[in-house]
């Protein structure tokens, strides 16, 4: 099966005061999120979804040896976008 797309998959973080009240939180990341499905919109690129990642990180170092359930676990939320590849033709 040949490919008809490349993907492209940006991290996306938000940081807010906490002075900000439900309302206000909710505008805050609907602009962020504009913002950047714009941005890559202006530069050729269709949103596909956003995906959450899960990781699990082991301590490092002398200590990770002695203490080998030293671990924990981040997610990181992910914008996934796609454009056609020059040439292809894209299809649905």
């Amino acid at each position: 099966m040949e490919q008809k797309y490349e993907y492209h998959a940006c991290p996306i973080h938000f940081k807010m005061s906490e002075r900000l009240d439900h309302e206000a939180r909710g505008k805050e990341i609907s602009s962020h999120l504009k913002g950047a499905l714009n941005h890559y919109a202006k530069q050729g690129w269709e949103y596909c979804r956003m995906e959450t990642v899960q990781t699990e990180i082991k301590a490092a170092g002398c200590l990770a040896a002695i203490f080998p359930s030293d671990r924990y676990g981040d997610n990181y939320h992910q914008l996934v976008f796609r454009k056609p590849i020059e040439g292809k033709t894209a299809e649905r």
